[in-house]
């Protein structure tokens, strides 16, 4: 696991040309450090966390219909960059969202860090941390910008052990009342929750993920939500297989293509195996065999009179390749 002092958001950058760009980054810091007090607690860390938008002026450009992305370095720890969207579209006046929207994102992008695909593992694991961020926001350990714990949003003040009972009922039912606002805008906040994810069969998890993928696509994480594959292609999918999950099935590894000649005498660079000498009418019964194939397939049009030098297969079902050289 990393150190605690690396387990955190390491930069952060939003649009200082757009409106409201204070605004946006005292949001953007705010959902830093609630994101924080979750990666604290897993070991993980975002190496930066930036603005996202539809304008240029934005550190990371996309349409308005995706709402954030993650890339995940692929050693189920880190998040190279994540991406969040923290106002509405141009079109709509670049409106600052509330928290609980931005933050609901910032929890989905985190879940990206172990689960690049929207399975029902993914929404699993991004139960687990809503609920994880619940327990850690409402015992104070979410800091604000100078350190202190919160509940709420609201500092929480040390020195005062005890807080008069109307500040602690304020404050508790306002965090409540966040979390839910959080927990219903990223669909784990029905009546039962979602917490029961291991007890449900393989078939109920697949069809609550189905659901799950549908109603987020509606709110910006649909397929256009991954970072362009070139980006994406350093990030593969990476994750702790539950031990009461199946493990998949095993890969063969391909060997790589060898390739080498079967002409006799030949002097090609290709390998020759340990062939026994073929009689001479047997070996010219195979070149015209060549010719005639490679004349079909006018392959011979541009040579003048050629005559075989070496065929080279590949060991690879169903790929040979023909090599025809002309003798000097």
């Amino acid at each position: 696991m990393a150190r605690q002092s690396d387990c955190r958001v390491h930069s952060i950058r939003h649009a200082a040309t757009l409106p409201e760009s204070d605004v946006a980054l005292r949001l953007l810091e705010r959902v830093q450090r609630n994101a924080e007090a979750v990666l604290r607690a897993r070991g993980w860390r975002v190496l930066e966390l930036v603005e996202l938008c539809c304008c240029k002026a934005a550190p990371e450009q996309k349409p308005g219909s995706v709402a954030g992305w993650c890339i995940p370095a692929g050693d189920a720890k880190t998040a190279t960059r994540i991406a969040l969207r923290l106002r509405a579209p141009k079109g709509q006046g670049h409106r600052i969202m509330p928290f609980e929207e931005v933050f609901g994102t910032m929890l989905h992008e985190l879940t990206h860090i172990i689960h690049l695909k929207h399975t029902a593992a993914f929404y699993e694991l991004m139960d687990e941390l809503s609920k994880q961020w619940e327990q850690l926001e409402a015992t104070g350990h979410v800091l604000d910008e100078s350190g202190f714990p919160t509940v709420g949003g609201h500092r929480v003040d040390p020195m005062k052990h005890n807080p008069s009972i109307g500040l602690a009922t304020k404050l508790q039912a306002k965090a409540a009342e966040q979390r839910l606002k959080v927990n219903q805008l990223m669909g784990s906040g029905k009546l039962g929750g979602q917490s029961d994810w291991k007890q449900l069969p393989l078939r109920e998890k697949a069809a609550r993920a189905a659901e799950r993928r549908a109603a987020e696509a509606k709110r910006g994480f649909g397929p256009d939500e991954l970072p362009d594959e070139a980006d994406a292609s350093s990030a593969p999918e990476t994750r702790v297989r539950p031990a009461d999950e199946p493990a998949p099935p095993a890969v063969r590894a391909r060997a790589p293509k060898r390739r080498w000649c079967q002409r006799v005498g030949c002097s090609c660079p290709a390998p020759h195996p340990d062939l026994p000498v073929k009689p001479e009418l047997e070996d010219k019964l195979l070149q015209e065999a060549i010719l005639a194939s490679l004349a079909e397939s006018q392959s011979l049009q541009s040579l003048q009179s050629p005559s075989v030098g070496c065929i080279v297969l590949s060991d690879d079902e169903g790929d040979a390749e023909l090599n025809v050289r002309s003798e000097a």
